[in-house]
C-alpha cells in the first residue's frame, strides 16, 4: 500500500469538519462581530482570516479552536467532530485512511471506546498495564485524565 505524502499547510479532513462547524455555529453572526468576540477572549482573528477559515483555506490551530469553543459556548469536540451522530453516517478523521462512523468518532473523542482502526493500540504503555487490560480498557486508561488525591 502506498502512503499519501502529507501536503504541508493544507487543511486536512478534520480541518474541513472544523471549518464547516465554525460556519454553522456562526450562523447569522457577522464576521466583524465574531472577530470582536475572539479579540475579547485574547485570540484576535481578522475578518478575512475568518472567511479563509470557513472556506478551509486557513488552518485553525489548537489555541484558535479553544477560543472558538469559548465564543460559541460549546465543547471543543463540537468543533472537531460531525454535527450529526449515527452508525450509518461516516466521518473523516485526519490520520485514518478510511472513514469511521460518526458515532464511533464521537465515542472515541469522549474516551468511551477506541476507533475500530485505532493504530495506537500497538504503542507501548509506560505504566506496565498493557498486559492486564483489554484494548478498550487500555484505551480508556490512557485517554482519561488521572485523578489526583489531596
Amino acid at each position: 500500500m502506498e502512503k499519501k505524502k502529507r501536503q504541508v499547510n493544507q487543511v486536512a479532513e478534520t480541518g474541513h469538519t472544523v471549518a464547516a462547524n465554525i460556519k454553522r455555529l456562526r450562523g447569522a453572526m457577522q464576521y466583524k462581530q465574531l472577530a470582536e468576540k475572539l479579540a475579547e477572549v485574547g485570540r484576535p482573528i481578522a475578518e478575512l482570516g475568518l472567511r479563509k477559515i470557513e472556506s478551509a483555506e486557513r488552518k485553525v490551530d489548537v489555541d484558535d479552536l479553544m477560543a472558538f469553543a469559548i465564543v460559541f459556548g460549546v465543547s471543543p469536540l463540537t468543533l472537531l467532530l460531525p454535527e450529526y451522530v449515527s452508525e450509518s453516517t461516516t466521518a473523516q478523521v485526519t490520520g485514518l485512511e478510511e472513514p469511521v462512523s460518526s458515532l464511533g468518532a464521537w465515542s472515541w473523542a469522549k474516551c468511551e471506546a477506541p476507533l475500530p482502526s485505532d493504530k495506537s493500540k500497538t504503542m507501548t504503555d509506560n505504566n506496565d498495564v498493557a498486559g492486564l487490560l483489554d484494548a478498550s480498557e487500555l484505551f480508556r486508561f490512557r485517554s482519561n485524565p488521572k485523578k489526583l488525591e489531596h
